[in-house]
């Protein structure tokens, strides 16, 4: 494949030229399907293809954007069962003590079983494992992480995981 800036010969399937690093093809902005330079519309899907403007492909830098990665994850959602009715009956330092346990607990937890908590939106945890390798396992035992913080769950909380 011949670079349209510096006209260098690159060998097949390369991205960017050898040479003065230009992108090689450019990735339609809609489905991501690589065209060549100067093409208008995607061949894949007929959207239009926007230019580069001239100072970006001047400062050398790349004129597809970074490609995006698929990552496969096993995503778990947590919240307590009643808390509303409970945090209605109770003083609101008790319910922040209550809440500042549970999150300490279930990123505990979480982080034991090697995930990481993504974030606590009130009462709920969204937890996200990564799946590397065989996901047949780490399918199975992700979910029981809820059975052993039910064990840390303060007294007269039964079955506050769910």
């Amino acid at each position: 494949m011949v670079c349209p800036s510096c006209q260098a010969e690159n060998r097949p399937g390369r991205k960017f030229c050898a040479q003065c690093g230009i992108a090689l093809a450019a990735a339609c902005p809609s489905c991501g399907a690589a065209n060549q330079p100067g093409e208008r519309f995607c061949g894949e899907c007929g959207t239009a293809l926007t230019g580069v403007p001239a100072s970006r492909a001047a400062a050398g830098q790349p004129a597809v954007p970074p490609a995006a990665e698929r990552r496969l994850v096993s995503v778990l959602f947590a919240d307590l069962v009643g808390f509303t009715s409970l945090s209605d009956t109770r003083d609101p330092e008790d319910v922040r003590d209550l809440l500042t346990r549970y999150f300490e607990t279930s990123r505990e937890v979480v982080g034991r079983y090697g995930g990481t908590v993504d974030k606590f939106i009130g009462d709920a945890v969204v937890a996200v494992w990564r799946r590397l390798g065989s996901a047949r396992g780490r399918l199975i035992r992700r979910p029981s992480w809820g059975y052993g913080a039910s064990d840390h769950a303060p007294t007269g909380s039964h079955g506050c995981f769910e």
